[in-house]
């Protein structure tokens, strides 16, 4: 496995800290050894089976959990199946709404489609067909919604199911990091809607990371894991380098590449993956610096003031979750 760029010396510390053994309950290796390495799911009882449940929800893989070993997890199979089964349907729609009025969507943090068990779908429409969008969902959505930090974010929710997170760029709490002009997109046989490019791809699931959760759950790392061979690191690399935030991407994607090559090997690996604290305030720093530099001061000032109350959320919470 490539181990894409390494950050410097200083990250051997962050790696010791981000991916210690940590197993606090014994359903956890269950959960692990079941997604992560396709060892069978032997008899559990019901308080461990429970346990493991929660825990790969917590990580994003409870479809993964359930399909692995469906005599024991049939409950949360169907329940995950009747999730996924909602998520096509609702993205779907959108989709082919979106692509007839002119504006083809492009999904983004989206895990297999058998998988999609969120409550909503991230669909990124840029500047130039925001309108459009909103008019093409129209009737689809019963009411709309946005945070008062996130102005250039709509959800669209419909009666039933997943609702439609519409972007105009790839960004977090009003911090542009990827302009979705920028974004390199490739087609999905059969589907009205496109994904980003490998290299891009796997920089806005480190860009979600940094700028958005702290944080890197078990589902992600399977999303990141093809991603880390050939060229694709070097390639997000210099472009998130070229947006102002390189030094944290080298700095998530060690980490990353730790911490896969840990589970690869069969070692114990505490997840979700903490960002540290020190990687998270002075990537936002940087990156603002950047957009001082390139004649947004507002932007720069704007994510100034917000990052260190971001963060210190962020890390609250992150530290609540971990297994």
């Amino acid at each position: 496995m490539g181990r894409g760029p390494v950050a410097d010396p200083r990250s051997a510390r962050r790696r010791e800290v981000t991916a210690t053994p940590s197993l606090r309950d014994e359903a956890a290796p269950i959960v692990v050894d079941a997604i992560w390495r396709d060892i069978p799911v032997g008899p559990l009882d019901e308080a461990t089976a429970a346990r493991a449940v929660a825990i790969a929800r917590r990580n994003h893989v409870a479809a993964r959990l359930a399909r692995a070993a469906p005599s024991i997890f049939a409950a949360e199979l169907e329940r995950t199946q009747s999730l996924s089964d909602s998520f096509m349907r609702n993205l779907t729609e959108v989709s082919q709404r979106l692509t007839a009025a002119g504006t083809t969507p492009t999904l983004v943090k989206c895990p297999p489609p058998t998988d999609g068990v969120y409550s909503n779908f991230d669909l990124v429409v840029g500047r130039g067909g925001w309108d459009r969008a909103i008019a093409a969902v129209g009737s689809w959505a019963v009411r709309r919604s946005a945070h008062r930090l996130e102005p250039d974010k709509l959800l669209l929710h419909p009666r039933t199911g997943p609702s439609a997170h519409l972007h105009r760029d790839v960004s977090w709490f009003g911090v542009l990091v990827i302009p979705a002009e920028h974004l390199r997109t490739v087609p999905v046989p059969g589907r009205p809607w496109r994904v980003p490019a490998p290299s891009d791809e796997l920089r806005i699931l480190a860009a979600h990371a940094l700028f958005q959760n702290l944080s890197i759950n078990l589902g992600e790392l399977l999303q990141m894991r093809p991603l880390l061979d050939g060229a694709t690191p070097a390639e997000a690399t210099e472009a998130a380098a070229a947006e102002g935030w390189g030094d944290g991407f080298i700095a998530l994607l060690d980490d990353v590449c730790e911490a896969v090559g840990r589970l690869s090997a069969g070692a114990d690996v505490a997840v979700p993956l903490r960002v540290p604290v020190g990687v998270a305030l002075s990537t936002g720093v940087r990156h603002a610096l950047h957009r001082m530099r390139s004649g947004r001061p507002r932007a720069a000032l704007w994510e100034l003031a917000l990052r260190p109350a971001l963060v210190a959320v962020k890390t609250w919470h992150a530290r609540q979750i971990r297994w």
